[in-house]
This record gives structure tokens, sequence and C-alpha cells, in this order.
């Protein structure tokens, strides 16, 4: 939390300032961060390029274009909406489901050798 000070010249003030609490790199961190989330798409897609009139399939003179890749499987969503899928068929079609959630968490085993012969 910042700080502010004071200077009195008796019961009057006469000068005030803010200590910040971040130094100079804690705040050009935080404002690039702040950059970087604000320009990349959800797929990751740089959005300056990505919407700019040469990012357009059509536009060859760009030189770049985009393509979609995929479809891939984040197994720890499928894992996890599974699981609600689940609860929604078991709670019934009217249930509140207001609040629920489920996470997915990795387990390790161990793999058996695979015998070649």
């Amino acid at each position: 939390m910042p700080r502010t000070f004071y200077e009195y010249d008796g019961d009057r003030i006469v000068a005030t300032w803010t200590e910040s609490e971040w130094d100079e790199d804690e705040r050009d961190l935080a404002i690039a961060l702040d950059t970087v989330e604000r320009l990349t798409g959800p797929d990751g897609e740089w959005l300056p390029e990505a919407t700019a009139p040469g990012g357009a399939p059509d536009v060859y003179e760009s030189g770049y274009r985009y393509i979609g890749k995929g479809p891939f499987t984040n197994w720890h969503q499928k894992a996890k909406l599974d699981a609600l899928d689940a609860h929604k068929n078991e709670a019934g079609e009217k249930a509140n489901l207001n609040g629920v959630y489920f996470t997915a968490e990795r387990i390790d085993f161990d793999v058996p050798p695979v015998s070649g012969g």
C-alpha cells in the first residue's frame, strides 16, 4: 500500500509526497504484463497482427497469415467437464448448480516396461 507523507509548518501542511509500494522495474513489468494480456487473443495470437488488414487470408503482400490448427484436447478440462456433466445428469434437469465446480488432478503411476520380442 502506498504511503503518503506530510511536512508541516506548525499546524499547516506545506508539502506532501507519496512513496510507491512498487519500484520502477516492478511497475514496468506490471505494465508489460497488462499489455501482453490485452493484446493476446484467446488462442495465443498477437491481436495487432491477427486483426490487421494484412492478417486476412487473401492479402498476400503482408507476408503472413493465420491458420487454424487442431483440434487439440486439454485432458484436464475434459476430465473436469466430464465430471460436471455426470453431476448434472445425476442431479436432474432442474437442479440448482450455482456454485458447483470441479477440478481435475494429475495422478502419477508407474508404467510397466514393454516386453519386446
